[in-house]
């Protein structure tokens, strides 16, 4: 759990707020992987087939970087989703433990998790509004 003042957690679990409580979470925490298990199996198992000279797949893991959740998260998304469903390396490659799929995965989930709390993409936020008659007409 994120070191922030107990006194503000208590308020904001006695205010029922549980969106307060995920934003005052996910400021607390950072959305970068360092040195985790992640960053280590896809350096030992992914690097090889997708780095700048042959990019299978259309992926370049050396221009994407150290894992950030907020830079390139539909990217980020596509990897984990790979991972999770255990796609990725393909059979006849080295392939990770079933523990180390676990943390990886474990740990990019909860990273793009925290980054989609503090930058939310609501995608499309037009208003809705009223047909007037020939509109209403039209879609009767």
């Amino acid at each position: 759990m994120p070191s922030f003042a107990p006194p503000l957690l208590i308020r904001i679990i006695r205010s029922g707020s549980r969106l307060a409580l995920a934003f005052a979470w996910a400021a607390a925490a950072t959305a970068t992987l360092s040195a985790g298990d992640a960053t280590s199996l896809l350096t030992r198992y992914c690097r090889d087939c997708h780095d700048s000279n042959l990019q299978k797949g259309g992926l370049d893991l050396e221009s994407l970087g150290a894992f950030s959740a907020n830079h390139d998260p539909i990217v980020w998304e596509k990897i984990l989703r790979k991972l999770d469903h255990r796609q990725m390396p393909p059979a006849g490659e080295a392939r990770p433990t079933e523990a180390d799929y676990t943390q990886a995965v474990a740990e990019l989930s909860t990273a793009l998790d925290q980054a989609s709390l503090t930058h939310p993409r609501p995608g499309r936020t037009d208003a809705l509004r009223r047909l007037n008659r020939t509109e209403y007409r039209n879609a009767i």
